[in-house]
């Protein structure tokens, strides 16, 4: 005898002949259906989360690539400070060089003119002690006469 009963999982009416074997056939089809349903949600989830992680790896990735960028500008920036000290040194060095070289120049023309002031003094001293002081013909102009190439007066 057939009578209808209703699969506790879906709820249907399902005509069985007394076995309840359809019902049991209906019921394992809906508890597949919810085991599929599941799996997909599980799969989905792990899809996800894999894309998460993916985005993660690639923003550390974009950020360390930035921090390597920004380190090298600052070694660029420190070479470049680098650069601009050691030419300051060198000019700095240079204008030294050409002080003491000034300096020296000075020290030389200083010790000419000693020396040529030593030599004239020494010249009048002569020509004092020859006594040729106040004359026009004395030694002392001879002297000088001949140097500039001109003959005795």
């Amino acid at each position: 005898m057939i009578s209808p009963q209703s699969c506790r999982a879906c709820q249907t009416q399902i005509s069985t002949d007394g076995s309840n074997l359809e019902i049991k056939i209906c019921m394992r089809r809906q508890e597949q259906q919810a085991g599929k349903e599941e799996r997909r949600g599980e799969a989905e989830a792990e899809v996800e989360a894999e894309a998460e992680a993916e985005a993660e790896a690639e923003a550390e990735a974009e950020a360390e690539a930035e921090a390597e960028a920004e380190a090298e500008a600052e070694a660029e920036a420190e070479a470049e400070a680098e650069a601009e000290a050691e030419v300051e040194a060198e000019a700095e060095a240079e204008a030294e060089a050409e002080a003491e070289a000034e300096a020296e120049a000075e020290a030389e023309a200083e010790a000419e003119a000693e020396a040529e002031a030593e030599a004239e003094a020494e010249a009048e001293a002569e020509a004092e002690a020859e006594g040729g002081g106040g004359r026009v013909g004395g030694r002392r102009h001879k002297i000088m006469r001949r140097k500039k190439g001109g003959g005795f007066s």
